[in-house]
């Protein structure tokens, strides 16, 4: 079952870094024609609540990102990836301070140590999540502040599903 694991990992974080290298370029920014971000694509930071640890995003356009989390989760080690869908302007705090919002549907996999050896259960739980939140970004510098709720479906060793709740920032280059 490890090899399962680290197989799915694999593909995820291969499926993660494919935008990177793509050579496509698109019109426009992800912070939209006034180019506040200008080249800035890929953000790092951290991410509070369910998990905790740190957080990647990579913007494709202004409507595509890819974001992926590494951390704890009640002292658990956890990795998601998601792809979303971002809305710009769902509502202003005052002109220059947007509200964005974002929905997507990613995985998660949750190792939970040691497992148990008569089910079968080797420690990690694995399953997809539909995501969705709000962001907050600042043009200097170039920082992101959001909050995402998402809920996990969970198929692999067994059938279950819970909540996850996240703020965080990220600071982009």
């Amino acid at each position: 079952m490890r090899r399962l694991a680290f197989g799915v990992l694999s593909v995820v974080l291969v499926l993660l870094s494919m935008p990177v290298f793509a050579a496509e370029e698109t019109a426009g920014t992800w912070f939209g024609s006034s180019g506040a971000h200008g080249e800035k694509k890929f953000g790092a930071g951290f991410i509070i609540g369910s998990p905790t640890g740190f957080s990647f995003k990579y913007v494709r356009d202004q409507r595509v990102a890819y974001d992926a989390a590494i951390g704890w989760q009640y002292s658990l080690f956890r990795i998601h990836a998601d792809y979303l869908f971002q809305h710009p302007r769902l509502f202003e705090i005052k002109p220059s301070a947007p509200i964005d919002s974002y929905y997507g549907l990613g995985g998660r996999i949750l190792n939970r140590g040691g497992g148990h050896k008569d089910s079968g259960d080797n420690g990690f739980l694995l399953g997809f999540r539909p995501v969705a939140g709000l962001r907050y970004r600042m043009p200097d510098p170039s920082l992101e502040f959001f909050g995402e709720l998402a809920m996990v479906f969970n198929f692999i060793p067994t059938t279950e599903a819970d909540f996850e709740l996240g703020i965080g920032g990220r600071l982009f280059f």
